[in-house]
């Protein structure tokens, strides 16, 4: 279980990241208002998930897919939270 918990989140968070990109690059897609309160959801249920996932460590390939997804999961949330929160305070 802890296995499948690291590889899932490892690829949410590759769904989240290209997500992310799509969503700053391609405003149309959905609004502003919309779209990264969803997005910060996702990341916020995926790091969750990402460091539950850490009990499937077996060997270095784990340990990198888990920490990448802690590291980038909680990078795109601190962003996501300025742009959700303070945007929402300055807009």
């Amino acid at each position: 279980m802890g296995s499948f918990l690291n590889i899932g989140s490892f690829l949410l968070m590759l769904v989240c990241v290209v997500w992310f990109l799509t969503q700053v690059f391609f405003e149309a897609y959905l609004p502003q208002s919309l779209g990264y309160p969803l997005i910060f959801g996702c990341v916020v249920f995926t790091f969750i998930i990402g460091v539950v996932g850490t009990i499937g460590v077996d060997n270095w390939k784990s340990a990198a897919r888990t920490i990448s997804t802690v590291l980038m999961t909680g990078a795109l949330s601190i962003m996501l939270t300025f742009i959700v929160f303070i945007g929402a305070l300055f807009g």
